[in-house]
């Protein structure tokens, strides 16, 4: 009799364990108490507003249009992560999988953002769902600070490019326009000396 009500107490306690590690598991993994948004952005490496312009990895990689500048060296365009490593996207990507976590932030094409970062993943800021990154609203221009700026521009390099591409082209019209011009003068002059009558022998 002893011997199974200390079975049953075991497997009692072994059940009471099992369902604990399997509700502690994702609680593990997700966000601690949310920071409040002063502190967050006062924490931040990078801070700014900007409009999903791209996405890809389903929504987690977005592409940002920055309309200002609120903390950091952001350039008029940049790529914020909110999901795992970029290194560890492409990888499974190319096997034909996926890899995520339970922190995986997704973001809305043609939305506005406050995007508050806290680090970065090679070219592109990293972000997830436990930041202050939230859609931007009138509410937060409290926190807008006086040093808040707009961008620089993209490098000229591809204003200038286009530039050339444009000269180029016009060119090319002006070419094909002397060629055309020429090529009708000698048609004219052919069928003048065809209507010319022939001089008797």
């Amino acid at each position: 009799m002893l011997t199974a009500i200390r079975r049953g107490v075991w497997f009692g306690t072994a059940l009471a364990m099992a369902l604990v590690l399997l509700t502690a598991g994702p609680a593990h993994a997700s966000c601690a108490e949310p920071i409040p948004i002063d502190q967050s952005l006062a924490e931040a490496e990078t801070v700014f507003v900007g409009t999903v312009t791209g996405l890809d990895f389903a929504g987690r990689v977005a592409t940002f249009e920055v309309q200002e500048v609120w903390k950091g060296d952001v350039e008029a365009q940049v790529v914020v992560n909110g999901g795992p490593a970029l290194a560890e996207l492409r990888a499974a990507r190319a096997q034909g999988q996926d890899v995520a976590t339970s922190v995986d932030r997704t973001y809305e094409f043609g939305v506005q953002y406050l995007v508050v970062s806290h680090g970065s993943d090679g070219s592109a800021l990293a972000d997830n769902s436990c930041s202050n990154t939230q859609p931007y609203t009138d509410e937060l221009d409290q926190y807008r600070p006086a040093s808040a700026h707009v961008p620089e521009p993209l490098p000229p390099t591809v204003q200038v490019e286009t530039a050339d591409e444009g000269l180029n082209v016009w060119l090319l019209v002006g070419l094909a326009v002397a060629a055309v011009g020429v090529v009708g003068a000698i048609t004219a002059i052919a069928v003048r000396r065809r209507r010319q009558p022939s001089e008797p022998v």
